[in-house]
Formats: C-alpha cells, structure tokens, sequence
C-alpha cells in the first residue's frame, strides 16, 4: 500500500502550479552564492500574487541563519510582515 504513491512522490514539482495557486503576499530571501538560488529565481518569476524577491550579495543560503546575513534578512522580514499580516 504505501508504494503505490511513490510515483506521485517522485513526480511532485513544488512549481508546478505556482502561477495560479501562489496568490498570497511573498517574500524571497535568498543568498547570491546559495546553491538552491535558482529556485528563489524560478519561484520569483512565477509566483501568481504580489512578491518581492531579494538576493543578499556574497551569501550563501545557510549564512542568511545568523550573523550579518541574518540582520539583513530579518530587516526585510519585519516590515514585510507589518504590511501583509
């Protein structure tokens, strides 16, 4: 019973339907030396509602947790999350 989702498992594309289903206010944090920045790019061109996408320079993904990239990241979050809460 439980393989008889894999093959949904593994066809699943979290991007899929982003034009039409990503509708909600968005924010796009991400590292310019992140290895997942083509994602943030590929969600930020199709996400169907308002966003806003940010690439901090000379961050990796895992450097945006603390520290100097950590400070600029929450100073998106904190007026994204006044305006659109």
């Amino acid at each position: 019973m439980l393989l008889d989702s894999v093959s949904h498992v593994m066809g699943f594309n979290a991007f899929d339907q982003a034009d039409t289903l990503l509708t909600q206010p968005l924010l796009i944090i991400a590292g310019s030396e992140a290895g997942s920045l083509w994602q943030s790019v590929e969600l930020d061109e199709k996400a169907a509602g308002p966003h806003k996408f940010v690439v901090l320079d000379g961050k990796t993904h895992v450097s945006l947790y603390d520290g100097v990239g950590q400070d600029r990241a929450v100073a998106e979050l904190v007026p994204f999350f006044a305006n659109n809460l």
